[in-house]
């Protein structure tokens, strides 16, 4: 009954844990029967400095650069509920620390006129530069890169990594590859608000290009939702937590919905850092079956092989409020038109599951008519 109740955000406040070296070792647990945590320090408040509150959210890990800087992805929720106000647009950027979370700054304010740009994802590059990757609401994955360590931001764009307006998360393993988890399709007609086909997939380019090695869940039904994954890597295995359930509909016939948590081997599922994707054969899980009902279709057992390319996108830095940054040099501009590209076809991989919800929905009017038709004919 409470109209507020699905709207996020507030300050970002950080809390600290001290483990001590043995724990840290994985030589002692027992400190896990007293955890401590510190009191709650706020990096970022919810009241812009006009005065005017515009919650903030953080939905993804920071990530710890190369060269000792800690970078905390978030943004500006977009929504006029009281007390908020109806100008607020919501926009992206990042807490930068340079002093291991003593100190923080906000830098970025990346919006663009097409989509909103949230639960952001930051990755550190091979070449030093920073990839975040967004949500958005245009059924594909946007990303802004920078050159300065996360001072500066070039303009959000598409990558042609389909989506349905879903998290994502990306992760640069020990091995150096990057890694990125997300719902692997656009939004779908016949199965309304879903978000299925949870896919794990790698980059040997820097996030040019992605491959996708694992089908997380393939379970694809009207409402269910595999979704809001957070991975973590350890010992050459990527532990992958989700959250499964059906949208604001509670089934009590199903006893596997919940919190999930799926752990992937990586020996032998990565491809050859340096390598180019189309020169290496790895199969996706993600055949699908048109004979299926239309209601529920799972999709973890076929193999159909399947690479995404992205494009290399042109940095445009936009200047901090706070600082300006040295001039940074440009990326190369897009060569290519960003594709997904099934082996042996030239029509897309994302067709595939297109052209099923095209045929489901053109099913599911015929049937209406029919039951149409049907009732007029009752006496």
């Amino acid at each position: 009954d409470n109209p507020q109740r699905w709207v996020p955000g507030g300050d970002i406040k950080m809390v600290v844990l001290d483990i001590g070296l043995e724990a840290a070792m994985g030589r002692n647990y027992s400190w896990l029967r007293a955890v401590r945590w510190s009191q709650p320090q706020t990096l970022l408040s919810m009241i812009d400095p006009n005065g005017q509150p515009v919650p903030k959210v953080v939905a993804n890990p920071m990530a710890v650069l190369s060269t000792g800087e800690w970078l905390l992805p978030f943004w500006k929720e977009p929504h006029d509920a009281p007390p908020c106000l109806k100008e607020n647009k919501g926009s992206a950027g990042v807490l930068r620390s340079r002093d291991q979370g003593k100190t923080w700054r906000v830098y970025g304010n990346l919006t663009h006129p097409k989509t909103w740009l949230i639960e952001n994802t930051l990755v550190e590059r091979s070449d030093g530069s920073v990839l975040m990757i967004f949500r958005t609401t245009t059924g594909n994955l946007y990303q802004s890169i920078s050159l300065d360590k996360g001072r500066s931001w070039g303009d959000a764009v598409p990558t042609g990594i389909p989506n349905p307006d879903s998290k994502v998360q990306a992760l640069r393993l020990s091995s150096g590859h990057l890694a990125l988890v997300f719902n692997a399709h656009r939004k779908l007609k016949a199965f309304r608000r879903a978000r299925s086909l949870l896919d794990l997939a790698v980059s040997t380019d820097d996030g040019e290009s992605w491959v996708r090695i694992a089908r997380v869940d393939g379970e694809l039904e009207g409402g269910l939702r595999s979704h809001y994954p957070t991975m973590v890597e350890s010992d050459g295995r990527v532990y992958i937590v989700y959250s499964k359930f059906y949208h604001e509909v509670l089934d009590a016939n199903r006893t596997d919905l919940g919190i999930h948590l799926t752990e992937l081997d990586l020996e032998g599922r990565l491809p050859t850092l340096g390598k180019p994707v189309e020169m290496q054969s790895l199969m996706l899980p993600g055949g699908i079956n048109p004979s299926l009902n239309r209601s529920r279709v799972n999709t973890s057992h076929e193999e159909v092989p399947l690479r995404i390319v992205t494009t290399a996108m042109t940095h445009n830095a936009s200047k901090s409020k706070r600082r300006s940054p040295a001039p940074a040099a440009k990326l190369s501009p897009p060569t290519t038109p960003t594709r997904v590209i099934l082996p042996g076809s030239d029509s897309g991989a994302v067709k595939l599951l297109g052209d099923l919800d095209k045929m489901l929905e053109r099913s599911n009017r015929v049937e209406r008519d029919m039951e149409r038709q049907q009732r007029k004919m009752k006496p």
